[in-house]
């Protein structure tokens, strides 16, 4: 993730994700995806550490972040950051599964010949998919073992979107008035194998709690 990142870009797209009531559309609501984000420069800096490691040749080494998060968390952090937040914003999340109007744009925004790139920073139905698969490390090296001191998101996710915060032309006269946003937990093993445990559940997870 990083300012020109498309991660970034693709979950603040205005033109995609948010419903006319601003809800966020993910798949069981993002309670069951866990995600590993990894700063942008982390990456930069295990890539030209790796150039001066002889150990480093003909290795495959795992770009991912030091934190677990659930999709949900995720997404609600950084939207808490650019002030978008459940009382200024109407923030919410809602089924994915339920939402045909995300489809269509988001099918319209890959088949578009006009501002796929700039305007659907590549938005497609591939790309919601993969929003909702969990990052799963196959055991190999990663940047750590390049060197690379991992950067969590409560370090340097404030920054990357401070000039998407809708606010930010805003002259506060005390700094007080500024709410602070605090990271969200990392998701621990014993919490990540029951979320598993829950997703293989599949679209039954969309039932009242209890029922299923």
């Amino acid at each position: 993730y990083g300012q020109q990142d498309q991660f970034l870009n693709q979950i603040l797209n205005s033109y995609i994700l948010p419903n006319p009531n601003n809800g966020i559309p993910l798949y069981l609501k993002g309670k069951y995806t866990v995600k590993q984000p990894v700063f942008w420069s982390d990456v930069v800096s295990g890539i030209m550490n790796s150039l001066y490691d002889s150990d480093a040749i003909g290795q495959t080494y795992e770009a991912v972040g030091p934190e677990r998060f659930t999709m949900a968390d995720l997404i609600k952090y950084v939207y808490e950051l650019t002030s978008r937040d459940e009382e200024d914003w109407n923030f919410h999340i809602t089924e994915l599964m339920m939402d045909p109007l995300v489809f269509a744009k988001v099918y319209f925004a890959q088949k578009t010949p006009f501002g796929g790139v700039t305007s659907f920073n590549q938005m497609s139905v591939d790309l919601m998919e993969r929003w909702s698969i969990s990052d799963e490390s196959q055991g190999l090296p990663n940047l750590s073992d390049l060197g690379v001191k991992l950067h969590t998101i409560g370090e340097k996710m404030p920054w990357e979107v401070a000039f998407r915060d809708q606010w930010k032309y805003v002259v506060w006269e005390y700094p007080e008035e500024l709410t602070k946003r605090v990271p969200p937990k990392p998701v621990t093993f014993l919490e990540e194998r029951h979320l598993a445990a829950q997703r293989s559940k599949g679209l039954l997870n969309m039932l009242p709690a209890g029922i299923v």
